[in-house]
């Protein structure tokens, strides 16, 4: 979830980035992110494999400013913009002839057509209040120390 579309909290936590630790604010995004995280994967479909579900996970970026990310791990599971996005009717290829270099085929089998299942942003959207709020009651707690 990116915050940058609300300017206050980012204004907030970019004053506490002086009077802060790191170590705290990162803190308070990866209290916000955990919540985020656990959303996404309540809403995620489940396969035969579960890989897409096992994929969510949250991570913490480096560099200024502080900033921690909840996506899917693309090496667990490769076909997370497919359920997202959905796809068309695809069709296997059948090669009957291929010999010097010329290729006969037929489409083969249909694979089907998946429709899309944009779990991330009704996930994110259902939290994304809930996410604020927590970062800017634990922001003021660092505040008022």
């Amino acid at each position: 979830m990116r915050l940058h579309g609300d300017e206050q909290v980012v204004r907030d936590l970019m004053a506490l980035r002086g009077r802060v630790d790191r170590k705290e604010l990162l803190k308070v995004l990866n209290r916000a992110a955990l919540r985020v995280k656990e959303e996404i994967k309540r809403d995620a479909p489940v396969g035969p494999t579960g890989n897409l579900k096992r994929s969510i996970q949250k991570r913490t970026l480096r560099g200024e400013p502080p900033a921690v990310q909840v996506r899917s791990n693309f090496k667990k599971a490769p076909h997370t913009h497919l359920v997202v996005q959905g796809t068309r009717e695809r069709f296997r290829r059948r090669v009957w002839i291929q010999a010097l270099g010329i290729k006969v085929s037929s489409e083969g089998a249909s694979t089907g057509r998946m429709t899309p299942n944009n779990f991330i942003a009704r996930a994110r959207q259902r939290v994304a209040y809930v996410a604020r709020r927590m970062i800017m009651e634990d922001a003021k707690k660092l505040i008022n120390r």
